[in-house]
């Protein structure tokens, strides 16, 4: 009897498989994974047009993440990023939430994207292409530690929250942003839609109040950027931003998906609250790049369409891209998916 129930203890303690081990007991559960990302990317530089070594060829090492997430009890839920790559530590998602069990609310604090696009709530492992949209990168709409709140009914969702600055920079200590982000996610004309909206409110650090808005050529392989706000020298680097008080951001989603196909296209535009020539700032305050004597503005957009050639239907979850089901996987004796995808920015 006695090894019948350390049996039985045993195998109701079992780890299970997603994907990855996970291992449950007494309300509480925890799912070790990581990935590994590299890059290799070729950017031309017709007639050498600009005297920089930094485009061509070139790789490296995007993520090497270890992580961790699970529940626990109370309808609390936790995961957890760090990334190693650039023999470095850094983070991605450290991310607790509440998400109590038959509620429409939710909330989570930690180090996230502050609600700024479907591309940024979609995971990097299931985002069409390795790099996300440029005005990701120009518009600096990287992660920040806050809080956010969401209410969330079978068709439509809208989030809130209110975020500081980076989680390793003690600089940002007034740099802070309020965004709020609205998704309709209806089944409509035979597929799946999205239809989204976003606003974020920003404002820098008081004592270095400006931006550098710029952005690769859609690849990390290279730090030469085509496009920015302070003049570019003959390397391609960009000398200086703007100096800003604050700035704005509108924001415009549109996805489907039908079967095999899908398409999706973003839209931002962002307003500067320029600081402009001669204006005095109160003490213990500076600004930072070129003062402007009016309020610039922003527009990029990007739309893309992918293909399924093997069947599958592109995964999607309430607001976001998702984990797609592959019909044939390799340890089941297929030859995995074959999808094509296209893009224009």
């Amino acid at each position: 009897p006695q090894i019948d129930s350390l049996k039985a203890k045993t195998d109701a303690n079992a780890p299970t498989w997603k994907g990855g081990p996970e291992f449950r007991g007494n309300g509480f559960s925890f799912r070790p994974g990581g990935e590994v990302q590299y890059d290799f990317g070729y950017v031309a530089n017709p007639n050498n047009a600009l005297a920089t070594s930094n485009l061509g060829y070139n790789g490296f090492v995007r993520r090497i993440i270890v992580a961790a997430q699970g529940d626990v009890p109370g309808g609390f839920k936790y995961n957890i990023n760090v990334n190693f790559a650039g023999a470095t530590v850094g983070y991605e998602d450290v991310i607790f939430a509440y998400e109590p069990a038959g509620s429409k609310w939710s909330a989570q604090i930690g180090f996230m994207f502050p609600l700024s696009s479907l591309e940024n709530m979609t995971s990097n492992k299931f985002t069409s292409f390795v790099e996300r949209s440029q005005f990701q990168d120009a518009w600096n709409n990287g992660r920040r530690i806050g809080g956010a709140v969401a209410y969330t009914t079978d068709s439509w969702r809208i989030f809130g929250g209110v975020f500081n600055g980076a989680i390793n920079n003690l600089s940002t200590n007034t740099d802070w942003q309020a965004s709020v982000r609205g998704v309709l996610y209806p089944k409509a004309l035979g597929g799946q839609l999205h239809l989204a909206a976003s606003y974020q409110y920003r404002k820098p650090p008081v004592s270095a109040q400006g931006n550098l808005y710029q952005a690769r050529p859609f690849t990390q392989t290279t730090n030469v950027r085509f496009v920015g706000t302070g003049p570019a020298n003959n390397t391609g680097t960009i000398a200086s931003g703007i100096a800003v008080s604050g700035d704005q951001i509108l924001g415009a989603e549109l996805a489907g998906i039908w079967g095999p196909l899908h398409f999706a296209s973003e839209a931002q535009y962002l307003m500067v609250n320029a600081i402009q020539p001669g204006q005095v700032l109160p003490p213990g305050q500076a600004s930072s790049g070129q003062r402007l004597a009016s309020d610039p503005s922003f527009f990029s957009v990007y739309g893309e369409v992918g293909y399924w050639f093997t069947g599958e239907t592109r995964g999607y979850n309430k607001g976001a891209f998702a984990r797609t089901k592959i019909l044939k996987p390799f340890d089941k004796g297929g030859w995995g998916g074959f999808q094509l995808v296209g893009r224009i920015e």
